[in-house]
């Protein structure tokens, strides 16, 4: 994905939303004795970003910028309030000692879609999307491919765009072709996380623009020796 960074006259070296970072929640406390942390939320998309695993990054009350930490499993407690379990945090005390922190994502992680039905803006993080299957918007959702990489667009006026990969086989393969697809409502109305799937309308011509991605393979063993070179 490309990353958008931020001009450096807009940069609050402490405050990381101006450099990157979408805040999600606060450390409230721990629960329990195996190390759970209790987090206030301040994000509108909660299941999404305290209670499904993957990069997380925080950054306690003394710090001036986030680390990177593993989100296991997160769940809702009480109105606002997530139970979150993190990577290698497993006793209370540690737990105790995360109290005051704040919770991020990275903002190339996220990607913004306007919904068909309104002008509300949807956001998802690109994990969620890379590997959806993508099948079209008909009676039978004829299977296309699946989604490799999210590609963010630097442009406010350029939609984010899903590059496709339109497998042939029952596995991904280099030789599958690959497609690009906006995310736009129009094209991709629906996108069903829970479901893994994306359904979309392709104008005409637009599946046939495809190509293929060539990756160079280097054999150390074919490689001449720092001596024939010389």
């Amino acid at each position: 994905p490309q990353i958008k960074f931020p001009d450096n006259k807009e940069i609050d070296p402490y405050d990381p939303t101006t450099f990157g970072y979408t805040e999600i929640g606060h450390v409230t406390g721990a629960h329990g004795v195996n190390g759970w942390i209790k987090v206030q939320a301040v994000t509108d998309f909660p299941i999404d970003r305290l209670c499904t695993a993957g990069i997380r990054h925080l950054k306690p009350a003394k710090k001036r910028a986030p680390r990177q930490i593993v989100l296991i499993q997160g769940k809702h407690r009480l109105d606002d309030e997530y139970l979150v379990q993190l990577q290698d945090v497993t006793e209370r005390e540690a737990a105790l000692n995360l109290r005051g922190s704040t919770l991020y994502v990275r903002e190339e992680h996220v990607t913004p879609q306007l919904t068909a039905e309104s002008d509300e803006v949807e956001e998802y993080l690109v994990s969620d999307l890379v590997g959806l299957e993508v099948r079209m918007n008909n009676e039978n959702q004829n299977f296309l491919g699946k989604v490799n990489s999210v590609v963010l667009s630097e442009n406010e006026l350029i939609h984010d765009t899903l590059e496709v990969i339109l497998q042939e086989g029952p596995l991904p393969s280099f030789r599958d072709e690959l497609v690009l697809i906006p995310l736009v409502p129009l094209i991709v109305p629906t996108v069903d996380i829970a479901e893994k799937k994306i359904l979309i309308d392709p104008p005409p011509g637009l599946l046939d623009l495809t190509y293929v991605k060539k990756e160079r393979v280097r054999i150390k063993g074919f490689l001449p020796s720092a001596e024939d070179e010389l």
